[in-house]
């Protein structure tokens, strides 16, 4: 959802009781208690529906707020999210709690469509959950009941930490989050560091050109990372006989059984 079209407008009601809701404004309420932590801020994160279950970080509705001398056990902080401009938004949220630098508590709410002249009251404990992850670029994952959630950042759409070339980044596919710099080269095809080489790991162990999962040894890589399909054979394993090929001739070896047809060069 772009930010200048429907950016969802923010309003912090710190002393809004929760019997106070009855109001024509459209919203949705996240109400933040959590004993027995003592966080000393809460960070925000508002996700507006892109397309799909894809969620987008909204910059003017995510925020961070400073809680250090609130007992939240007595006083939750409570965030009130407007509508934007588009009628029946959905909006995905996550609540992280930390102490100093440490993450000490989480919370989140379901994905939500917005009512008309309603205000939808979530009240979330914040708990400890080892599944949530986060990225400098501003993205959240985390995981109910099995089911994987994420809020992805503007600039970092497959979550990987790296922002995209086009937002300033250096992640040459931002829809693939085994391809960006510093990710360890495996053999799949993909130029996986973003070093514009495909498979150049050492896949390629007697030298012949073809990796051991048959694709083309340190091919150059097209700007998104992803090779083309490789033509060759996957490198034989050790111990094969094998033999090269004369175009339009049988191959023949001694262990048929272990006997490749090479590609014709």
């Amino acid at each position: 959802m772009a930010t200048e079209r429907a950016a969802l407008a923010l309003a912090v009601w710190a002393a809004l009781a929760a019997s106070g809701c009855r109001t024509p404004e459209t919203g949705i309420l996240i109400e933040v208690g959590a004993p027995p932590l003592k966080p000393d801020r809460l960070d925000f994160t508002i996700g507006a529906r892109a397309s799909g279950d894809r969620f987008v970080r909204d910059a003017d509705s995510s925020v961070e707020i400073p809680v250090a001398n609130r007992d939240l056990t007595s006083d939750p902080f409570r965030l009130l999210i407007h509508q934007g401009e588009t009628a029946g938004e959905t909006v995905s949220g996550a609540v992280v709690a930390f102490s100093g630098t440490q993450q000490v508590g989480f919370a989140s709410i379901p994905d939500t469509t917005f009512v008309a002249e309603k205000v939808l009251v979530y009240r979330v404990t914040l708990i400890d959950d080892p599944s949530v992850k986060l990225t400098t670029t501003g993205c959240v994952t985390w995981t109910v009941d099995g089911v994987a959630h994420t809020i992805s950042a503007p600039g970092d759409a497959d979550c990987d930490g790296h922002l995209s070339l086009a937002a300033g980044g250096d992640d040459c596919n931002d829809s693939d989050p085994t391809i960006s710099p510093g990710t360890p080269e495996i053999c799949d095809g993909k130029d996986n560091d973003c070093n514009g080489l495909c498979d150049d790991g050492g896949f390629d162990p007697d030298g012949d050109g073809i990796t051991t999962c048959g694709t083309m040894a340190s091919a150059p890589a097209p700007p998104n990372g992803i090779c083309s399909q490789p033509t060759a054979l996957a490198e034989p394993v050790t111990g094969q006989i094998v033999q090269p090929a004369t175009p339009g001739l049988d191959v023949t070896c001694p262990a048929p059984e272990n006997c490749e047809r090479m590609r014709s060069q």
